[in-house]
């Protein structure tokens, strides 16, 4: 209970036998009159009057046995009113002594001033104290007694249970504020409490003197591998956390603080994560410690990385794909031209082996636009069904011959495997590299295995890689015993211009080519190898759904030479931008019978188209020109005149790649890619003017 402010004006209370007395402490103490000698004593006693309390300001009641004092007492506690000081006397026939009286009004409040009056001596002060117990409380006071006397003790008394007051709601008001500050304090502690364990952050206090653990979170142990037992109490050093950290661990246990700081922290599995490390010096039971928040960002490096690789890949590709369109430009006059000089050249003369030789190089270099094209996402597979075991059975023998003698290539595939979504060409190329890559690391001999089976992946098995999804799939293993690929550069041996061979020895792109390929195929790529025991790479490729059928191959005209099939008479506008190329066609084209007007780009094909008075048969021009008008809107504009025109795209790109971009591709028009060659060129015109007959 919080004892109320002392209120004015104090109470006492007289319990005596005598009603004269009642009237003699009345006079004294309320009713002085003018009594000058009384003022003067008064003012002697407390040297100065005006900071005493006053005489008038005392409310006395009296009582004239100890029941009936009692039962004043009680109604001025409960009434908030509570009595400073008593004068009890000592004997009072027939109830209670003063002894007796005084022990029933402290049961009520102990805090009760007492003068006891007596005129004789029935109680020696010993045993006053006996019967009462010692209190600082208590007077005793002689009858008969003075009157300076009589009101020093009330003035004393009741200023000494006025600061007792005070003092008592000071030390309740102290109490109450002591209480609120632990209530605060019991709050905060469980508040951390609950955050330390809640946090997702992995947490934990360390004491600074021995690094011993003495807490440690949930996120902690997740983090770390380590069991509640196997840390509370250790050291760091005992788990071998932190393999790099012994001068900021020193430091630490100094008091210092940290703030994210990188570091490495080693789990109980051997693993290392990037972790950022930040501590904060705190008390607990007067110990010092610190408590550490460890930020694990292994994941999100990782994916800075990728970013970063991402858009390494980007330039990267952007560059191959800018080297290869020109590439494919020159090699379509190459090709064409080389082509040409052939039919006129007598086979078995050294001119004609030489272009012969020219023809396969540019066979070659156009592989490799290709390649280039297909690493930099410019080159899409074209994907049909097709049965990969055809495939392979197709291409092993020149396999055979590109990896030598002594080397032994073992196939081994079921018949009946299910069909796949795939481009025949593409997974060539595929096959191709990583058996030549099986075959550079054996430069000693040894063995290929090239397998073909049927999978079915489960969900739970899709941890496996990134790319990895449930469903039936085709597995197209090549396996070689050479030399291995060490597990810290087995993710970057699929990164573009990456080469573990010598100097001279490798492009860095099979790989990655091998990667985006398959892909495309939308299949994955796993990667088995150690040092000196050989590499497996497993393609997994989607089964094709169950129905799917081979589409038939069409040889109309197979019998005819190329020269008889290709001709006509039609007029052709061509619009493209290289001269080389440009100049080819200005002398291919009239061979066979064609009618061709040449334009350098789409405004110099729009002037031609009005100049010709509007009236050609076919447009062939490139996909990518200057000037502000590409080869679609060029074939736009000029269906916008002629809706009949037939319309031709020629690009080193991919068909696929004109349904992907910004403009859509124009209805019904072919696309041919670069390089192409002479006979694929006019072929694809006379197919596309022969179809426009058959509509009409």
């Amino acid at each position: 209970m919080n004892p109320s402010q002392p209120s004015a004006p104090v109470r006492i209370l007289v319990i005596d036998d005598t009603p004269s007395i009642h009237d003699d402490f009345r006079k004294i103490l309320i009713s002085r009159g003018n009594d000058a000698s009384l003022d003067a004593a008064e003012a002697a006693l407390f040297a100065d009057t005006r900071s005493a309390p006053v005489a008038d300001s005392f409310v006395l009641d009296s009582a004239l046995q100890g029941q009936e004092g009692l039962a004043l007492l009680e109604r001025a506690h409960q009434a908030g009113e509570p009595y400073s000081l008593a004068f009890v006397d000592m004997r009072m026939p027939p109830g209670w002594d003063g002894i007796e009286t005084i022990r029933r009004l402290w049961q009520v409040d102990p805090a009760l001033q007492v003068v006891i009056c007596t005129a004789y001596t029935d109680y020696s002060w010993s045993e006053t104290i006996r019967q009462l117990g010692s209190s600082d409380n208590l007077i005793i006071l002689k009858k008969p007694f003075d009157n300076i006397e009589v009101l020093q003790l009330a003035h004393a008394l009741t200023r000494k249970w006025q600061l007792a007051r005070k003092l008592a709601a000071r030390m309740w008001d102290l109490a109450s504020e002591v209480e609120r500050r632990t209530d605060e304090l019991r709050t905060a502690e469980a508040r951390f409490t609950s955050a330390f364990a809640a946090s997702p952050i992995a947490s934990t206090i360390q004491y600074n003197y021995n690094h011993c653990f003495l807490s440690v979170n949930p996120a902690f142990l997740e983090l770390t591998g380590q069991s509640m037992g196997d840390v509370i109490g250790h050291m760091p050093g005992e788990l071998e956390l932190w393999p790099e950290g012994k001068a900021w661990l020193d430091g630490v246990s100094r008091g210092d603080r940290l703030r994210k700081h990188p570091a490495k922290l080693r789990t109980r599995d051997g693993r290392l994560r990037d972790v950022l490390v930040s501590t904060e010096p705190i008390a607990i039971d007067n110990d010092a410690c610190s408590l550490w928040l460890i930020d694990d960002i292994t994941d999100r490096l990782e994916l800075e990385q990728q970013l970063v690789q991402s858009q390494k890949m980007e330039s990267v590709g952007h560059l191959a794909a800018g080297i290869a369109h020109d590439f494919n430009n020159l090699l379509t006059a190459i090709n064409i031209y080389t082509e040409e000089a052939l039919h006129e050249c007598q086979p078995g003369t050294r001119l004609h082996d030489d272009l012969q030789e020219v023809q396969a190089a540019g066979r070659r270099a156009a592989a490799l636009t290709r390649q280039l094209l297909i690493f930099s996402r410019k080159q899409f597979s074209e994907l049909a069904p097709l049965q990969l075991a055809e495939v392979l059975d197709r291409i092993l023998p020149m396999l055979r011959r590109l990896i030598g003698e002594d080397i032994e290539l073992v196939s081994e595939w079921d018949s009946g495997l299910p069909m796949i979504l795939g481009d025949e060409n593409n997974l060539e190329h595929v096959v191709l590299n990583l058996v030549v890559n099986a075959r550079d690391a054996m430069p000693n001999g040894g063995e290929i295995r090239l397998a073909l089976r049927q999978t079915v992946v489960l969900a739970s098995q899709t941890a496996r890689h990134p790319e990895a999804r449930p469903g039936q799939f085709l597995v197209l293993a090549v396996a070689d015993n050479g030399c291995g690929i060490p597990l810290e550069i087995q993710q970057q041996v699929f990164e573009p211009l990456f080469t573990t061979k010598g100097s001279g020895k490798g492009t860095g792109l099979g790989l990655s080519t091998v990667r985006t390929i398959v892909s495309q195929h939308k299949g994955w790529v796993e990667l088995t190898s150690s040092p000196g025991a050989g590499a497996l790479f497993e393609i997994f490729l989607p089964a094709a759904p169950v129905g799917t059928v081979l589409e038939a191959t069409g040889t109309a005209g197979a019998g005819q030479p190329a020269s008889d099939r290709h001709r006509g008479t039609e007029r052709i506008l061509i619009a493209e931008d290289d001269d080389v190329v440009r100049n080819m066609l200005a002398v291919l084209f009239p061979r066979y019978g064609y009618q061709a007007v040449l334009a350098q780009d789409g405004p110099d094909a729009l002037a031609a188209w009005e100049k010709g008075g509007g009236a050609f048969d076919l447009l062939l021009t490139d996909m990518v020109m200057p000037k502000g008008m590409s080869g679609i809107d060029l074939a736009r504009e000029l269906q916008s005149r002629q809706p009949d025109l037939k319309v031709i795209l020629s690009t080193g790109y991919s068909a696929e790649l004109l349904q992907q971009g910004t403009t859509p591709p124009i209805p019904g028009a072919s696309v041919l890619l670069k390089p192409y060659r002479p006979d694929s060129l006019l072929a694809a015109i006379r197919n596309t003017l022969d179809a426009a007959a058959a509509a009409s």
